[in-house]
C-alpha cells in the first residue's frame, strides 16, 4: 500500500501522524506507555490491520541530539500488529535536526518497516521496538519540543 502521511500540530499534543487522511475503517487502539508519564496510541484498521494514526500524547523522558536521524534497511512489508495495551519499561523519545525517534522497548529494533517517512522498528520476535519519522519540518519539531516541555 502506498502511504500518505500528514503530521497535524495540535495543541496538548506532541506528535500526531495520519496515514491516507481519506481511508475511512472502523479502528482499534493500541498503547505503550510507562507508568503515568509517558503514552503512545496506535490506532489500527480493525479489517486491515494497517495503522491509521499514531499519536505521542505524553513523554517525560526526552532529549535532543543534534544530528541527524538516518534509518538502514528498512522494508515496504506488512505488519501483525497485536492489539493490547503494552507497559513498557523504557520509553524515550529523541528529537534530532530532522526528525524524531520514539524507543517503546528494551529490544533492539533488527528491521525496519517503512510506512512513507515513518519507519518502525522492529524486533526479532515481530514487535514494535522504536517509531522512527524522517524529514519533519523546523515547525513540526519546534511544536513536538514545546509540547514535550
Amino acid at each position: 500500500m502506498q502511504y500518505k502521511t500528514i503530521i497535524k500540530l495540535e495543541e496538548y499534543i506532541p506528535l500526531k501522524i495520519i496515514f491516507n487522511e481519506k481511508d475511512k475503517e472502523i479502528v482499534e487502539y493500541i498503547s505503550y506507555s510507562k507508568d503515568k508519564t509517558s503514552y503512545l496510541e496506535l490506532t489500527v484498521g480493525i479489517n486491515s490491520k494497517e495503522i491509521k494514526r499514531i499519536t505521542l500524547l505524553l513523554c517525560k523522558d526526552y532529549s535532543e541530539y543534534p544530528q541527524n536521524l538516518e534509518v538502514n534497511h528498512s522494508e515496504n512489508t506488512k505488519l501483525n500488529i497485536n492489539k493490547g495495551n503494552y507497559e513498557c519499561s523504557l520509553f524515550k523519545t529523541i528529537l534530532y535536526s530532522n526528525g524524531v525517534k520514539i524507543v517503546v522497548s528494551e529490544k533492539k529494533s533488527s528491521k525496519y518497516l517503512k510506512m512513507d517517512k515513518v519507519y518502525l522498528g522492529i524486533s526479532d520476535l515481530n514487535e514494535i521496538a522504536e517509531i522512527c519519522v524522517c524529514d519533519m519540518s523546523k515547525s513540526e519539531l519546534n511544536h513536538l519540543k514545546r509540547e514535550l516541555q
